[in-house]
């Protein structure tokens, strides 16, 4: 489906454009031909709830019904159920912190931890590391954590688990910019990516 002519086509899709539910009825925010390149700001999987500066008292009030918000939708002209979407990530910039969280009643553990519990860590990205604490550092290992197209059936699906048409995918072998994920068309492409110690990006 790749056009030449588009190859070289910047378009751009800030964050004010996000939803946290599959739906293919939703509009696209933005429509491209195949092969044209997007820069697509996301924001952190709180949805902009945590900032650099907040604390744990902000994880215990968070609304959990605005997490995990997804950039678009992105309509790519031409695509029809059944096609194969091909998403090449050509870079990911994050901003200069990311946040871990243990939040109340949400995720594998809930049941395990009573109180909220908050980290704010330092993303350096041109070292290539993260200070998650004064004696910490880790590798700077940026990926897509939520990436896919829009679902062929009906209605609101939640973006936390995967699925046919993608979802989150916070897995290691996706975490290499340029590398190309490929995804079922069912109906209409949508995408967004998120972080597992969390960043807003572009």
């Amino acid at each position: 489906m790749s056009d030449p002519a588009h190859a070289h086509s910047l378009h751009s899709l800030s964050a004010e454009h996000s939803a946290v539910v599959w739906d293919n009825a939703a509009q696209p925010a933005l429509e491209l031909e195949s092969g044209e390149v997007v820069e697509l700001e996301a924001a952190d999987a709180s949805g902009g709830q945590l900032s650099a500066e907040s604390t744990a008292a902000d994880v215990a009030g968070m609304d959990l019904g605005r997490v995990n918000p997804i950039t678009g939708p992105v309509f790519v002209r031409g695509a029809e159920p059944g096609d194969v979407l091909a998403v090449e990530i050509l870079e990911l910039r994050p901003k200069p912190w990311g946040w871990t969280a243990i939040i109340p009643g949400f995720g594998l553990l809930a049941g395990e931890f009573a109180e909220p519990w908050l980290r704010i860590s330092e993303v350096d990205a041109g070292r290539g590391r993260v200070r998650f604490a004064d004696d910490i550092t880790l590798p700077f290992s940026p990926f897509p954590g939520t990436i896919g197209v829009a679902p062929a059936e009906p209605g609101q699906h939640s973006v936390v688990p995967p699925s046919r048409w993608g979802g989150n995918m916070d897995m290691a072998p996706i975490r290499v910019v340029g590398m190309t994920v490929t995804v079922w068309v069912g109906c209409g492409p949508g995408s967004g990516w998120r972080w597992f110690i969390d960043s807003p990006t572009t």
